[in-house]
């Protein structure tokens, strides 16, 4: 990987799913990519696809140390300058709240929530040293209100969005643009491997690539702060859930992922 200066953009997660998209994405665009995951396989796969000219790193979202020297390495070989930081790794337990294990819960929330929370903060040198700089962070659909079955991810995808919604209005200032994209259910690994209530009751239409195309344009564009990526069905069902009572709406969702109410 040479060290001439290009548009560049870091990724978490970047070993499957969305973030493994975006890459490839970035990349087709002609964008320097910092491709990191604690997948080394996940992260071998996407070299053998994007060639030597990217940077490629194992990493631990949890290890803010090991976040700190990825992004200086990354930034060492793009004239100390991030553009694009996309913060995407998460992991999901997907069962009763009492039966994933507290250490499960735990694990989950620092990846992601304070994954975030670091990715934003050490990116931030870099960023404002960028004349077109956007922090993108990946929220959920299940930020809108708490999802049964996958409480404590829906609760980190709140966080994920109000600590969007903060830093959109402080980074202004220093002229860096910061907003979550969005999407319902996406067709990843992540969802296709357990087909327990929550997700058989929905239909997940959503692509990887779909929500890369979002992260994307959202760079790009520089101008939304929440950026949804759903279908036709999701998206009415929302909006209906906007105006319906609040018990009508817990009911349908209680029914959807199997509950009792």
């Amino acid at each position: 990987m040479s060290g001439s200066r290009q548009k560049s953009i870091f990724i978490t997660g970047a070993g499957q799913g969305i973030g493994y998209a975006s890459a490839k994405r970035f990349a087709n665009e002609g964008w320097r990519v910092g491709a990191t995951d604690v997948s080394a396989a996940g992260l071998d796969k996407l070299r053998a696809e994007l060639g030597d000219d990217h940077f490629y790193e194992r990493l631990d979202v949890t290890d803010s140390d090991a976040f700190e020297g990825a992004l200086s390495k990354f930034g060492a070989v793009n004239d100390g300058v991030i553009d694009c930081m996309l913060n995407n790794a998460g992991v999901l337990f997907n069962d009763h709240f009492e039966r994933v294990s507290l250490e499960q819960h735990k694990a989950l929330m620092a990846v992601n929530a304070n994954g975030v929370l670091c990715g934003a903060y050490l990116a931030f040198p870099y960023l404002s040293k960028s004349d077109r700089a956007s922090l993108i962070n990946l929220s959920s659909g299940s930020a809108d209100r708490g999802v049964p079955s996958i409480a404590s991810y829906s609760a980190s995808k709140f966080f994920v969005r109000g600590l969007t919604e903060a830093l959109a209005i402080e980074w202004k200032r220093h002229g860096i643009h910061v907003c979550a994209i969005a999407p319902h259910f996406v067709a990843t690994e992540m969802t296709q491997g357990d087909r327990s209530e929550i997700f058989t009751a929905n239909d997940i239409v959503i692509t990887a690539e779909n929500v890369a195309d979002a992260v994307w344009n959202a760079a790009q564009s520089r101008s939304g702060h929440y950026d949804r990526v759903e279908g036709f069905r999701a998206k009415v069902e929302r909006k209906l859930a906007a105006i319906l009572p609040n018990k009508w709406v817990q009911q349908v969702m209680a029914k959807a992922a199997n509950y009792p109410f």
